[in-house]
């Protein structure tokens, strides 16, 4: 039960830190660390049990490292080598060895070893690189229950006494209420990466030496960027509580391309919203707007409000003439490109430019003929009218006359030989079609007539996008 119990604790205990006020008196008291320009290091502890490894030993071991870690590398002055350089500083009698090229100055190593089912036994070695030795070393011993927590504490209180002279004091910094929605952070206490905060009930007691200044971070995970930032100085047991709500600002601007005449409403998030109008909102959040014309739907839009950005929205309604691009694919096998240009807001003239790659085996011929692959190419002239609705609205529906001259890349022998099979790869033909459009979905049914050979085609159904 108690290695369970201290399972149990290690993701909270992880981010909690020394919080044991050590009782040696004889190091000086409420003076700040002197800044150096040299480098410490904090090795993981090594395991030295005579078995191997087991999940308890891991756990300790990674408990050690965090805790001894998080606390004294806040220590404003401490200057601790960053966890994943660790290990491309190589063995420790390399970093010894090499100590005074690389800027170190201080080395912390240890080991821990299980000397009962729930006892262990962590040992401490403190190195210089001015003394050239090992001037500080204790071994401590522990149940693996809970009290390891206090007896890491005694432990971390010796280890900074001894590195920095200096007796320990504790204050706190408390972290908890924060309103963030979907929004993700990293927390950077003198910029140590402490935590990521994923969501609202983020709560933390972070306790750190006290007479000296903490500066907070919090960094939006998505692109880096500070959206808090704030320094405390504190005395002993002195509480600082933090906490943090993500917002932002939606500046709605005018409806643009507005038709006179008609009557505007706009929404945002279904409250009435007017133009020129200013909100300060919780970020995290997703924000919709709409724009009603004459009580119907023409401008819908959806945004996510990041924390501390300002949001500039300003409602583009679709111009009552101007060009229209539309592509479109499934017409046979083709790919379209429609270039349409309204002269109204319901009626478009236009060009579209298309072509194929035919494969000689889809079109299923007498397999004695050689017929080579072949591609062509077709040029479409045509007029649009919009029966339901016009290019303004979100959903409109219309119907669509083309003229198409059909230009195949083949020889004449075996252009000749299509055509008595049927198929034609040379013609000019008339289309009809209808269509539905929704945002920038395209759908379009109709058929085509061959006025060379007077046939109608099959009905056809063609999907597209529209820009």
């Amino acid at each position: 039960m108690k290695r369970f119990a201290l399972v149990m604790v290690c993701v909270f205990a992880f981010s909690v830190v020394f919080a044991q006020t050590n009782d040696n008196e004889e190091p000086a008291t409420g003076e700040s660390i002197a800044v150096e320009d040299y480098k410490n290091i904090i090795l993981p502890f090594e395991i030295i049990s005579a078995e191997e490894e087991t999940p308890t030993e891991d756990t300790i071991r990674a408990l050690v490292f965090r805790s001894f870690y998080n606390f004294i590398g806040i220590i404003p002055g401490a200057n601790l080598v960053e966890p994943d350089r660790i290990e491309e500083l190589g063995s420790v009698d390399e970093i010894k060895a090499n100590a005074e090229n690389s800027n170190i100055r201080r080395l912390v190593r240890g080991s821990i070893q299980l000397i009962a089912r729930n006892r262990v036994r962590i040992n401490i070695y403190l190195w210089d690189q001015f003394l050239g030795e090992e001037y500080f070393s204790k071994s401590y011993t522990s149940p693996t229950d809970l009290d390891l927590l206090d007896n890491i504490d005694v432990m971390i209180g010796d280890l900074t006494t001894e590195m920095f002279q200096r007796a320990v004091s504790i204050a706190y910094l408390e972290f908890r209420d924060f309103s963030i929605g979907a929004e993700r952070y990293n927390l950077y206490v003198n910029n140590v990466l402490i935590d990521r905060i994923t969501n609202e009930n983020f709560n933390l007691n972070l306790r750190v030496l006290a007479d000296e200044t903490y500066n907070v971070v919090l960094r939006r995970q998505q692109d880096m960027s500070i959206v808090f930032e704030n320094a405390y100085p504190l005395k002993e047991n002195q509480r600082e509580r933090i906490s943090h709500k993500a917002e932002g600002t939606v500046n709605i601007r005018r409806i643009r391309h507005k038709k006179a005449r008609h009557k505007y409403e706009m929404f945002f998030n279904d409250e009435v919203a007017t133009e020129n109008q200013t909100f300060t909102l919780p970020a995290g959040r997703s924000y919709e707007i709409k724009v009603l014309e004459d009580g119907e739907l023409v401008y819908i839009q959806t945004n996510y409000l990041a924390d501390k950005v300002v949001l500039n929205l300003e409602p583009e309604l679709e111009r009552i003439t101007g060009l229209n691009f539309t592509l479109t694919f499934l017409d046979g096998n083709m790919l379209n490109l429609n270039f349409d240009y309204y002269f109204t807001s319901k009626m478009a003239a236009g060009i579209a430019i298309g072509g194929a790659y035919i494969p000689a085996a889809l079109l299923k011929l007498d397999p004695t003929v050689d017929i080579p692959d072949f591609a062509f190419l077709n040029i479409d002239l045509g007029y649009t009218y919009l029966f339901l609705n016009d290019r303004t609205h979100i959903f409109r529906a219309g119907a669509k006359a083309n003229f198409r001259y059909q230009l195949s890349f083949l020889e004449p022998e075996f252009q000749s030989f299509l055509e008595s099979e049927g198929v034609f790869p040379n013609s000019f033909m008339a289309g009809l079609h209808v269509f539905v459009q929704f945002s920038i979905f395209h759908l379009q049914f109709g058929m085509y007539y061959d006025i060379n050979n007077a046939m109608f085609s099959n009905p056809n159904i063609i999907a597209g996008f529209r820009f």
